[in-house]
């Protein structure tokens, strides 16, 4: 019978060994620990102000004295380049520091003492007199007899600075013979003259009227004729 009860105990040994083995790891991680911990505030010597834990940020307690080097460094630069620098007694020259008065202008003459005196408008020019221009505009063609008939229109503008009351211009066209007209009068020659209805031309407006003539071959008319204007 004690035989038999010997069996079933051996593994309930087993479990209790391996419990305590875990709380004694536990205990001693516990003890480390707290020796770490606490090491900063056992061994602290008397002229330190405080102990400096293992989890405070470290960059937070240099910030003071990054400030402070850089201070002592930009009064260290300050001192060097005033010493440096020449003081204006010890290069004998003094900068002037007087503004110009207004008695040093040069004075024009124009008894305001100060700025100079206006320009004059410059005078509009006068009315230039009677004058004009007659341009040519070639019209309907047609052949008949063996010579080739066209008519044209002539403007008549005024280009003066006046009232046109009379116009003249001359058709001396090479090679052209001219037959017939309408709205100015042949006064010989190649002289043709305004009628009454259309003399008169306004300071830019202009007068029409109109011819026909003949040429053997192709019409060439120039742009413009002499044109002679009278107020």
């Amino acid at each position: 019978m004690d035989d038999g009860d010997d069996g079933p105990r051996a593994p309930v040994g087993r479990l209790h060994g391996r419990l305590l083995a875990i709380l004694a790891l536990v205990s001693v991680a516990a003890a480390v620990a707290a020796v770490w911990l606490f090491s900063p505030m056992m061994f602290q010597s008397e002229e330190e102000p405080s102990a400096v834990w293992p989890w405070e940020d470290s960059a937070t307690v240099g910030f003071p004295i990054e400030s402070a080097s850089s201070e002592a460094a930009a009064e260290s630069s300050e001192a060097s380049a005033s010493t440096a620098a020449p003081s204006p007694s010890a290069s004998g020259a003094s900068p002037s520091t007087e503004a110009p008065s207004d008695s040093d202008e040069p004075d024009d003459g124009g008894g305001g003492g100060g700025g100079g005196a206006e320009a004059e408008p410059e005078p509009e020019p006068e009315p230039e007199g009677a004058e004009c221009t007659a341009s040519l505009r070639l019209g309907n063609q047609w052949r008949d007899s063996g010579e080739v008939h066209f008519e044209a229109w002539v403007e008549v503008a005024n280009t003066g600075g006046s009232p046109i009351d009379d116009w003249e211009i001359e058709l001396a066209i090479d090679g052209t013979e001219v037959y017939r007209s309408w709205g100015m009068e042949h006064e010989g020659g190649d002289r043709y003259e305004a009628e009454r209805w259309n003399s008169d031309i306004e300071r830019g407006a202009s007068a029409e009227a109109g011819f026909q003539g003949s040429v053997d071959d192709d019409v060439e008319l120039p742009d413009t004729v002499p044109c002679s204007a009278f107020a």
